[in-house]
């Protein structure tokens, strides 16, 4: 370590994360049609270390695969140099250093020409971190926080990572640097610190959601009680509580969380959105909160999103970040108008590995993000560099990056824990119970309150919510994704009933007075949302014998054995005729009419004269179209989904697979 540390202190160290460029002659070369060899990263940094005086070092931060590594044996013989594709031989003036976890792919040749040097995962520990840490603070933070630490790290340490078993894979330097740095931001934002009892509430706050933070609620309970028994400066606990549901105010007394509840969040995201609002932190967590990054500060902050798909590559995600940044001054880049800079990656552990097990752009995304790993330099001073000769050097301000993914530890792909270590981890349970009936209560709320219209009665408002906590409960539990043929796509989660519940407020004022045609509308906008996913005549089956099991056991009292209504549409079904061409009509916000139909044969009358009106409107593009009942159907079931702002209609078949 201190070796590596005086390497970092010289100005003549060249750092690489060659993980990080997913296109070999990036790093190698290549030649153009002309046969013109043009340089890439390595051989850039090579002439441009032929060309000093004094020895360059070369780090190579990653892992080692024989398929770029091997290009360095002619370097590693007697001769000192390296072969590029044109023949040329290209003088080493470099001491290289790789620095990775792992050598098992590495070849024997490389192996044998290099000395290694082995670190023990005990070598560091927390003292010589946090010695080094208490260095750039002030007197009074040293003497408080050297008892803090020795009170606490050692016993909450052990209890994390041996008794427990934490949600993500985590080591204990990596938690105790995201809770220093997380200390470090709010020692910085309170300007009043009220004394040592002040400081150390900050601390014991950060080392809660750092080391208690990637442990499940059951663990979280014993890291509590272990915690109050260590320390005296948590909050009084005559309920009983634990110390997740307090926070430090900024007076330095503790406050509960439930009284910062905003909207429909529920506790876990009130704890999540104070902890993201710290500066300079990196947060990576699972299961998404997306709204509060939208809204951020947004009179200071910039806040773009990026969705990671199975496609996402190095080039999307570093053209994305250069796009968002403009120059201010010398190398210096950032947000326009002098503006921080916030990124919230979705689904960050979504892109594909490659036959080596390597997410590329999440390497690139260490780059100018997570500690300690950046792409030729130091990511403490968040540089990027073009992948453009002459590679120029990018450093970026103001700017720092959210993440969520889902993570589930049987999975084969999972995010790189390299990539983990340099971040502050939170882990959010899917919510249920007290939690999940908070947030469908607030969704059916704000929905009938939508353009001021009338609340439901709150006696059936409270069984719709029970009826859609029950309903999520068993389609989550049966409706799995499975490699079973039509059952691949199953992903039924809360956004489903969350779609469901706000999808009533079509309802008009003199409908939201009918019991039945709203519960009818329920159960239609079930089989709408969820039964029209499932190609599986048995799923089918099963969820129109639960629905109904469902109805009858909530809503008995408000059917009197009537029997529901079945068929809905959400467009005027009389006839009527059409005052000016249909192509002129231009609302972006289309008007619903909500009502129901016995016959199908109205709906087809009204379907023909809209066809009709249309084939003369726009007679040069030929269409045919027989209206069958099924026809019929499914252009209901289209509209339906068109009508709703930002719907998106996606449609498959299953016609070559036996579902029965």
């Amino acid at each position: 370590m201190v070796f590596k540390n005086n390497i970092l202190n010289r100005k003549d160290l060249s750092r690489i994360n060659h993980l990080a460029i997913d296109d070999e002659s990036l790093l190698f070369g290549s030649l153009s049609q002309n046969n013109e060899f043009k340089d890439g990263f390595l051989t850039y940094a090579l002439r441009k270390a032929c060309r000093n005086e004094s020895t360059t070092w070369l780090c190579l931060d990653g892992e080692i695969l024989p398929n770029w590594c091997d290009s360095f044996n002619s370097i590693f013989d007697s001769g000192l140099f390296m072969q590029l594709k044109n023949g040329d031989h290209l003088r080493n003036n470099c001491k290289i250093v790789f620095e990775t976890g792992d050598i098992s792919n590495a070849s024997p040749s490389l192996l044998s020409k290099t000395g290694i040097i082995c670190y023990g995962e005990d070598l560091v520990g927390w003292r010589s971190i946090a010695r080094s840490w208490l260095e750039s603070r002030i007197q009074n933070e040293v003497q408080c926080l050297q008892r803090c630490f020795s009170k606490t790290m050692d016993e909450i340490s052990n209890y994390c990572l041996k008794e427990c078993k934490p949600m993500l894979p985590v080591c204990e330097e990596s938690l105790f640097i995201s809770c220093l740095n997380l200390l470090a931001a709010m020692l910085n934002e309170n300007t009043n610190i009220g004394g040592e009892v002040h400081i150390e509430r900050l601390y014991l706050y950060c080392l809660i959601w750092t080391f208690g933070g990637v442990l499940e609620q059951n663990d979280q309970r014993g890291f509590s009680e272990l915690l109050y028994r260590l320390v005296t400066a948590l909050p009084d606990d005559d309920l009983k509580s634990s110390v997740f549901e307090y926070y430090v105010d900024e007076s330095g007394e503790w406050d509960l969380w439930s009284q910062s509840f905003i909207r429909i969040n529920t506790e876990y995201l009130t704890k999540k959105q104070f902890l993201s609002d710290k500066k300079n932190t990196k947060t990576i967590s699972n299961q998404p909160n997306n709204e509060y990054y939208s809204k951020e500060h947004s009179n200071v902050t910039i806040v773009k999103r990026l969705n990671f798909s199975g496609a996402t590559n190095v080039n999307q995600l570093q053209k994305f970040v250069e796009s968002n940044i403009v120059h201010r001054q010398g190398f210096t880049f950032g947000a326009p108008d002098k503006k921080k800079l916030s990124i919230f990656i979705d689904d960050i552990d979504v892109p594909v590995t490659d036959k080596n097990g390597i997410q590329r752009c999440n390497q690139n995304e260490k780059n100018f993000c997570f500690n300690k790993k950046n792409f030729i330099q130091i990511v403490d001073s968040k540089l990027i560099y073009s992948f453009s000769k002459p590679f120029e050097v990018k450093k970026l301000e103001d700017i720092s990056f959210y993440a969520t993914m889902t993570y589930e530890s049987r999975k084969a792909r999972s995010i790189d824990s390299r990539l983990l270590r340099h971040s502050i981890l939170l882990y959010l349970p899917v919510p249920s119970g007290t939690a999940l009936r908070s947030i469908f209560n607030g969704t059916l709320e704000a929905s009938m309150l939508f353009n001021e219209k009338s609340s439901l009665d709150s006696d059936l408002h409270a069984a719709l919510i029970d009826s859609s906590v029950k309903l999520l409960e068993l389609v989550s539990e049966v409706f799995k994704p499975c490699p079973t043929p039509g059952r691949q796509h199953y992903l039924f989660n809360m956004k489903t009933i969350i779609t469901i519940l706000q999808n009533l407020r079509m309802l008009s004022d003199t409908q939201r007075t009918d019991n039945l045609f709203i519960i009818s509308l329920w159960r239609h906008e079930v089989f709408s949302t969820i039964g029209n996913q499932l190609p599986r005549h048995a799923d089918s089956y099963w969820l129109e014998c639960t629905l109904n099991d469902l109805i009858k056991q909530k809503f008995s009292s408000y059917t009197n054995s009537q029997d529901l209504l079945d068929n809905f549409v959400n467009f005027r079904i009389e006839n009527r005729n059409f005052d000016r061409p249909m192509s002129s009509f231009n609302n972006r916000s289309s008007k619903t009419n909500l009502s129901t139909f016995e016959s199908l044969d109205k709906v087809r009358s009204y379907l023909e004269q809209v066809y009709n009106r249309y084939k003369e409107e726009f007679g040069y593009y030929q269409i045919n179209i027989f209206l069958s009942e099924n026809a019929a159907y499914h252009i209901i079931r289209i509209y339906r989904i068109l009508t709703f702002t930002q719907g998106l209609y996606l449609d498959f078949n299953f016609n070559d697979l036996d579902l029965n």
